[in-house]
């Protein structure tokens, strides 16, 4: 989930850097869809304590998770589950 990164420096005071693997990368996206959980049941009158910016326009924005192949809102109640390959 991270790769550690040696920086320069004398081996003695060798500095790392930890950087997200893909797999990681990707486990933060399934955080997101948790935090904007913790959000609407929990976060109160106070607001969302985490906002995200999107970097392609610069807002700021919510999580929304949708479906991959028509773009339409998805939850539990949207979809049925079937047998992957075993």
């Amino acid at each position: 989930m991270f790769r550690a990164l040696r920086l320069a420096g004398p081996v003695r005071m060798a500095i790392r850097s930890y950087r997200l693997t893909r797999k990681g990368v990707e486990l933060v996206d399934l955080l997101m869809v948790m935090t904007a959980w913790g959000d609407k049941w929990l976060a109160g009158e106070a607001g969302p304590p985490v906002l995200y910016r999107h970097h392609a326009c610069g807002e700021i924005t919510s999580v929304d998770l949708r479906c991959g192949h028509c773009g339409e809102p998805l939850h539990a109640t949207d979809v049925d589950t079937l047998s992957g390959s075993c």
